[in-house]
């Protein structure tokens, strides 16, 4: 389908921005073509409200080539000693705050993890997340409007933006972490 879009490209991820964890999905398509943007807004709708379901969950052969995809991506994390090193640092300093979790989560809760809970919680978020669009290019801001409000108009009033209270740390002794490994070269995080 992107290739019919004249080599448009889709994908999508999680990310965390403080303690909020965002679900991003992304579509590009050549600027100035209004019927590529509609396009494009209705596929990202399809994506989001029309996902591939068996039953009362989510397609058992995807949600198993995901969930295997997903532990490779937690079992490599290691490899990257920078970014493992920052990250056991975040953990380790807020262990007790959603910012200390990662963001694509840890192996041990995979297995508790099936196709039905994760399409309930999907569900969920769909309906109680807020959602925000993005488009530049060379558009009609108007056209870009009415495309999401006709597609996504449903979601002007449930999708309200929350706010989470700050959270004041103050740690009252240091901190030590150290983590013995075979490398050529030691890392340190503060």
């Amino acid at each position: 389908y992107m290739e019919q879009m004249y080599g448009a490209v889709f994908d999508g991820q999680i990310i965390k921005k403080g303690e909020y964890q965002i679900i991003r999905f992304y579509i590009e398509v050549l600027s100035g073509d209004d019927e590529l943007l509609k396009q494009a807004v209705t596929f990202l709708h399809e994506i989001l409200f029309s996902p591939c379901i068996e039953g009362e969950g989510f397609s058992e052969e995807i949600f198993n080539v995901e969930k295997s995809m997903l532990n490779d991506i937690i079992a490599e994390r290691i490899n990257d000693k920078n970014e493992y090193s920052r990250l056991k640092c975040i953990e380790h300093m807020c262990k007790d705050e959603p910012f200390g979790i990662y963001a694509d989560g840890y192996m041990e809760d995979l297995g508790g993890i099936d196709r039905v809970s994760l399409y309930k919680h999907y569900k969920s978020i769909i309906s109680d997340a807020p959602i925000e669009f993005i488009i530049t290019g060379d558009t009609d801001r108007s056209l870009c409007e009415s495309l999401i409000i006709e597609s996504f108009g449903q979601l002007s009033s449930e999708n309200q933006i929350k706010y989470i209270d700050g959270i004041n740390y103050n740690p009252k002794e240091k901190s030590v972490i150290v983590e013995n490994m075979e490398v050529g070269q030691g890392k340190i995080c503060i």
